[in-house]
């Protein structure tokens, strides 16, 4: 258990916090023995070994402790299917094949158990997105994982447009309807596009056009498609799509990724993989344990995400250091749910690694967090304590 000792008021109001004597994965700047992270107003201000520590300092002793950056989950459905509540807590997937105006901002319920979950497994950051039973089926967005209310936390509002070509439930599972209806899309934002600058040109006020203003964002590059993929055909399709079209790409779940990965990494796109961790049947029948590793040593951006509930979210550091098993080097398995993730979601700015100036979101563990005995001590959102087992040794149940 971590203990901590007084807390002073600091000139303007402000609590410094030290954490000191533990090992520090920074992430982008190496592993530090015996190291101190430095917190005032939320932020990380100060990292390394043989710190001085600020007199007025709140002090929490870390001896033996592992310090990471505050995990997180790359794709999730966390808050939108809320755990126990049945079907009316299930807001992941709309009726109608179009539905790039909705946003799963609007669905969220903040008080799902999941949450806690989250939590307890020093996640401190999600993507909530929708489903993908449609073709288009709305705007995922980042937030933090502290408890209340969180619409204040979200990182990034709009963080991708989730679409699916693999062969929708509402069109029958026929890839060619599927593509054509997200061209047909695509072309009217086109359209638009054109519309509003001559608009413009005249000094008017530009068209707003909630069906296609999220493609218009994706034409010119101010948000990313995040299209769903399983066989390798689909992931070519994707490719093909984005280049012809000229958007942003990440490929989610890629379950055939490793069959492709010469065109992936010719694309440049970027993947959010997984989950891995789940039966191969069906759509996963081809699914490769080693697909993570194998995109990730070939140069391709690669986070790791649950998709929770289809894996609970919690277990997303067991599916990485399941990755880091089969192939996926230890430094990516860990950037690929910190980092990596980050930078995939456009937040690295402010989360993802333990750098001055970011956000002081940290996920201290017992051991090294591949560790069949880790434990989560407690974890940290803006340099609040947001969970820690209420005794030692208390049950993590």
């Amino acid at each position: 258990m971590l203990r901590i000792i007084e807390a002073m008021l600091v000139k303007g109001g402000c609590f410094v916090k030290a954490i000191v004597n533990g090992t520090l994965y920074t992430v982008a700047q190496g592993i530090i023995e015996n190291g101190t992270i430095l917190i005032q107003d939320g932020k990380i201000v100060a990292l390394g070994a043989n710190l001085p520590i600020p007199e007025e300092a709140e002090i929490i002793f870390a001896e033996g402790a592992h310090i990471y950056p505050g995990l997180i989950d790359a794709d999730c459905k966390v808050g939108i299917f809320e755990e126990g509540q049945g079907p009316i807590g299930d807001d992941t997937n709309e009726s109608g094949s179009i539905g790039s105006e909705l946003r799963a901002f609007d669905a969220t319920w903040w008080e799902d158990v999941a949450f806690e979950d989250c939590r307890r497994a020093g996640i401190t950051a999600l993507s909530i997105g929708p489903g993908s039973n449609n073709v288009i089926n709305g705007q995922s967005f980042v937030t933090k994982t502290a408890p209340g209310v969180l619409d204040h936390q979200v990182i990034r509002a709009y963080a991708g447009l989730k679409i699916n070509i693999c062969g929708t439930r509402g069109n029958q599972g026929d890839r060619t309807i599927d593509i054509a209806l997200l061209q047909g899309q695509l072309q009217k934002a086109k359209e638009l596009m054109a519309k509003n600058a001559k608009l413009i040109e005249k000094g008017e006020t530009p068209e707003e056009n909630p069906k296609l203003d999220p493609l218009v964002a994706l034409l010119k590059g101010e948000n990313f498609a995040r299209i769903t993929v399983y066989a390798n055909h689909d992931i070519l399709n994707a490719l093909e799509l984005a280049k012809t079209w000229g958007f942003p790409l990440v490929l989610e779940r890629c379950y055939e990724g490793h069959l492709v990965v010469d065109d992936i990494v010719a694309s440049g796109c970027k993947v959010i993989a997984g989950p891995t961790f789940v039966n191969r049947y069906g759509a996963a029948k081809n699914l490769s344990l080693k697909m993570p590793g194998v995109l990730a040593k070939a140069g391709v951006a690669v986070a790791l995400c649950s998709d929770h509930p289809t894996l609970p979210s919690e277990n997303l550091s067991t599916q990485a250091a399941l990755a880091c098993r089969d192939g996926l080097p230890e430094e990516l398995a860990l950037r690929a749910i910190t980092l990596t993730a980050a930078e995939i979601l456009g937040v690295a700015d402010r989360i993802g690694s333990l750098e001055v100036g970011k956000d002081a979101d940290l996920a201290i563990f017992s051991e090294p967090i591949f560790k069949t005995a880790s434990q989560c001590l407690a974890t940290m959102v803006n340099g609040t304590l947001i969970w820690q087992p209420e005794e030692e040794g208390e049950c993590q149940c």
